[in-house]
């Protein structure tokens, strides 16, 4: 009996006991690597996050700063419209005073000559 033990102590036992921790050291280190691998992931995931953000970031400075730009240039054009409609609503009020004080002394002369024939027509003689 104690030679069957020591049989299967050294022939089966033994070398089952050795492959079984081989075995378990593989797996601890594949653990170990396998840890290793999602912190490795993690970090990386955080660093993409990260510039993920900060690219989103810069590009909306970017829409904001074109949309100032954008609203700075529509008021200077506003701006500018409204001075040349303002120089134009000047220019038609000048030209309208005009053509209205040529008018008002057209009619005055007119009437000054129709005056004269309708007293002329009344009297029957010639007024000057």
């Amino acid at each position: 009996m104690f030679g069957l033990v020591f049989v299967l102590k050294n022939l089966f036992f033994e070398p089952l006991a050795q492959a079984m921790e081989t075995r378990q050291a593989q797996v601890d280190k594949a653990a170990t690597a396998s840890d290793a691998a999602k912190q490795t992931i993690e970090a990386a995931r955080q660093q993409l996050a990260s510039a993920v953000q900060s690219i989103r970031n810069d590009g909306y400075k970017l829409l904001d700063g074109a949309r100032m730009e954008a609203q700075t240039q529509g008021r200077s054009e506003v701006d500018q419209g409204r001075t040349r409609a303002q120089a134009l609503v000047a220019d038609a009020k000048s030209k309208l005073s005009e053509e209205s004080d040529r008018a008002v002394k057209a009619l005055e002369s007119d009437s000054d000559a129709l005056a004269t024939e309708i007293a002329s027509r009344i009297l029957g003689r010639e007024i000057a």
